[in-house]
């Protein structure tokens, strides 16, 4: 008798490639169950199964990525995202989860050589939905700040599981302003312009994110890296001392370090 895990390791294994590789071989007879009366035979019945799947994949990716989307237009995303979706299984029964390291594969396609900065703005896009789906944790706050006197310079701090910092040497914003905007609009972005280094993170029920000067970037850096406050503060003028432990330190964006 075949055991439920196995009849499970077979059915994903249809699922993918309709039995053809992967260890399937014809193993996969073994789902042809005969479902009784019905109008659908055992292999029909699998492969609505097995589109079902890949058309819930593609709409994951559609979901998490509207800039890319946005941006490339629905048929060329439609052939990216089906490649993406042959060459990589769920690893999460979750579909929130679903195409984590969707940027770093625009990354190595050679046919995005005229985007450059397409990956990053894939980048950008998972930033928004991993703060959206992130564990919660406590942050710390500015009452937190009296409680450690003594200790406060030598205190460590790491991002909050939904905070991530996010560097491209491309005007990620105006891009995703520009892809998301009007499609009558007839503004253009320089590329030129320079780049942008974001901290995305989320505030009660709410996604937002911040532009990160040089000051900024160096100091949340620091912090996530590790370094204990008074390091990361170093360097930092007196007079933005409070600016900076203000809107990144207590701004719900780091927790403490145990």
């Amino acid at each position: 008798m075949t055991s439920l895990m196995e009849l499970q390791r077979l059915f994903a294994c249809v699922l993918r490639d309709a039995g053809q590789s992967d260890g399937c071989g014809n193993d996969q007879e073994m789902l042809l169950i005969d479902p009784g009366r019905g109008d659908f035979s055992p292999a029909e019945r699998l492969s609505i199964y097995r589109n079902h799947h890949r058309l819930s994949l593609l709409a994951a990716l559609q979901t998490h990525y509207p800039t890319v989307l946005a941006v490339i237009g629905a048929d060329a995303f439609a052939h990216l995202a089906g490649d993406y979706v042959d060459r990589h299984p769920p690893l999460d029964a979750r579909l929130a989860f679903y195409g984590a390291d969707f940027a770093d594969f625009l990354d190595d396609d050679p046919r995005l050589r005229a985007l450059p900065y397409l990956a990053d703005v894939a980048r950008f896009d998972w930033a928004l939905i991993a703060a959206q789906i992130a564990a919660e944790d406590r942050s710390f706050q500015v009452d937190d700040l009296a409680a450690l006197g003594d200790e406060l310079s030598e205190a460590r701090f790491g991002p909050h599981p939904a905070a991530r910092i996010v560097r491209s040497p491309y005007p990620l914003l105006a891009i995703r302003d520009l892809a998301l905007a009007d499609p009558q609009n007839e503004a253009s972005v320089d590329l030129a312009a320079g780049g942008c280094d974001l901290l995305i993170w989320r505030q009660g029920n709410d996604v937002i994110w911040q532009l990160l000067d040089r000051p900024a970037l160096n100091f949340v850096t620091a912090l996530a890296a590790g370094s204990p406050l008074g390091e990361a503060l170093a360097g930092i003028a007196d007079s933005a001392l409070s600016a900076i432990i203000t809107s990144y330190l207590v701004s719900g964006a780091f927790c403490r370090a145990t």
